[in-house]
């Protein structure tokens, strides 16, 4: 250890001790550290995969998904193995670079087609960038190979099924995952959605929005469907506040969609 914080080359190029502790200092909550020494390492091990990967790892926890996205492509061009595409992918969709992150994903599956972490992730890509339809081919596929116990699978397809006007088989899909994990703030809030759109109980849709709101009030997706419960039921003044929740988060995709229900009030 006292060689690893030596700051000398030698520690450096020490790979078994270096990448621990660089993960230590990413642990601690010390990426600057972590970036530094993380960058000492890959520049004295070029050829090292390796030693690109942590690098990336810590500009990435650093807040430079940009730069992390660079680190990985580096390594990627040496050993294009899983844990490399999965991580570019990632940080290039953080580092606003979607297109990227898909074509990453698309060059892995098309090498590795049976890959599940590659197909969810680039399902959770393609649900982002509204291609419902591609979502819901690769899900269906994972679904196929797992079977229809994983509750967050089941919620993604019936997110991508019912944006492509499946209703009856989108809340069939909802109310599974909800079953499944009905903890989650994420298969209330489909399962709620799915029933107002379905135009079934209204009130129990309210009851698992409110139940989504509960477990994570500061996402906007869950306030918009909960505001566009509440206006389907007649209860205005709560939509205006939910809606209003939503239609206030700049970077929010569905804002659009939170600012035309709020005027339609």
């Amino acid at each position: 250890i006292r060689r690893v914080r030596s700051g000398d080359r030698a520690g450096a190029a020490t790979a078994a001790d270096n990448i621990p502790y660089i993960r230590a200092l990413l642990n601690d909550g010390q990426a600057a550290q972590a970036a530094d020494r993380a960058r000492l390492l890959a520049e004295a091990n070029p050829g090292a995969p390796a030693a690109l990967i942590v690098l990336g790892d810590a500009l990435d926890v650093a807040g430079q998904p940009a730069q992390a996205a660079r680190r990985y492509e580096a390594a990627a061009n040496m050993r294009f193995s899983q844990d490399v595409a999965l991580r570019l992918a990632a940080a290039w969709q953080r580092a606003g670079q979607p297109v990227r992150a898909r074509q990453v994903l698309d060059l892995f599956l098309r090498q590795n087609p049976a890959n599940l972490p590659a197909q969810r992730l680039a399902a959770a890509l393609r649900l982002d960038a509204q291609d419902w339809r591609g979502a819901r081919l690769l899900l269906e596929g994972v679904r196929a190979r797992i079977g229809n116990q994983d509750a967050m699978l089941m919620a993604d397809l019936a997110r991508a099924t019912l944006a492509m006007g499946d209703r009856p088989r989108a809340l069939a899909y909802a109310a599974h995952a909800w079953r499944l994990l009905p903890a989650s703030p994420m298969t209330a809030d489909i399962y709620g959605w799915a029933l107002t759109q379905a135009g079934g109980n209204g009130q129990r849709a309210v009851d698992l929005l409110e139940q989504a709101r509960a477990m994570a009030p500061a996402h906007p997706a869950i306030q918009l469907h909960l505001g566009q419960a509440y206006a389907a039921m007649g209860r205005r003044t709560e939509a205006r506040t939910a809606l209003a929740r939503a239609a206030g988060v700049p970077a929010f995709a569905g804002r659009e969609e939170a600012v035309a229900a709020l005027a339609a009030l």
